[in-house]
């Protein structure tokens, strides 16, 4: 399977569509199930190295950069406090057992 995105290529200074190669997750799934869940890590393994793999133009077939991704301020703000509560009211089921 390939993953696709449109960036910038800088060989061709255009936007193209971006492809690389990417798990197939279905599979991977069917193989956990079927081995009892030996096969996730794996499953882990593959997923992990498919994010560092180059991104590739689909035209020039040239090495396209990811393009660095900004998280907003207060989305980050948001996630933090919602992870924050969450593990507050873990805690507290588990004190009060």
């Amino acid at each position: 399977m390939l993953a696709h995105a449109q960036w910038l290529c800088p060989h061709c200074r255009v936007y193209r569509v971006c492809e690389r190669p990417a798990p197939n997750h279905v599979f991977h799934l069917l193989m956990t199930l079927v081995t009892l869940g030996i096969w996730l890590v794996v499953w882990l393994w593959i997923g992990i190295n498919a994010e560092f793999r180059p991104w590739v133009c689909s035209s020039c077939r040239g090495e396209v950069e990811e393009p660095a991704r900004n998280v907003p301020p207060l989305t980050a703000a948001v996630i933090i406090c919602a992870w924050a509560i969450l593990c507050f009211s873990i805690a507290m089921i588990l004190i009060r057992r």
